[in-house]
């Protein structure tokens, strides 16, 4: 497992898929996620595992969510 520290390091997967979780309780539990970044279009795509759920978001729209949250409080790991 890695942190991730900011959102350049989730952009430098470039078109990929991002495996990663959010810590939860101190780590005991996990929010299963996969996260793609779209150099062309400049959005985010974010797959929730726990809802079998997928959204499509523009960078202001990404700072506003619960994966943005985790990042700025060290809360956010690949897989």
């Amino acid at each position: 497992m890695k942190r991730i520290k900011n959102i350049n390091e989730i952009k430098q997967y470039n078109d990929e898929y991002l495996d990663c979780f959010i810590a939860l309780a101190n780590g005991i539990v996990r929010s299963s996620k996969e996260i793609i970044y779209n150099t062309e279009t400049n959005t985010f795509t974010i797959f929730h595992f726990i809802s079998d759920t997928h959204e499509e978001l523009t960078e202001k729209e990404f700072k506003t969510t619960n994966v943005f949250e985790a990042l700025q409080n060290n809360n956010l790991y690949k897989y």
